[in-house]
């Protein structure tokens, strides 16, 4: 996220050319995943594990 909100102005503008920065790219490919996780609704229940499941999903691991 921090490689992210760091490119953001960047890329909202279009002036990020992919494949200049591969944590970029790399952030860019997973923020969707990344946001759609932290927004998980008020009667949404996970486990401890099945949290850390989708972090490593997120993740790549």
């Amino acid at each position: 996220m921090a490689v992210y909100k760091d490119a953001e102005d960047l890329i909202h503008i279009g002036a990020y050319v992919k494949d200049s920065g591969k944590r970029i790219d790399e952030a860019i490919s997973k923020i969707d995943s990344i946001n759609e996780f932290l927004c998980q609704g008020i009667y949404e229940v996970d486990t401890y594990d099945a949290t850390k499941q989708k972090l490593l999903k997120i993740s790549g691991k």
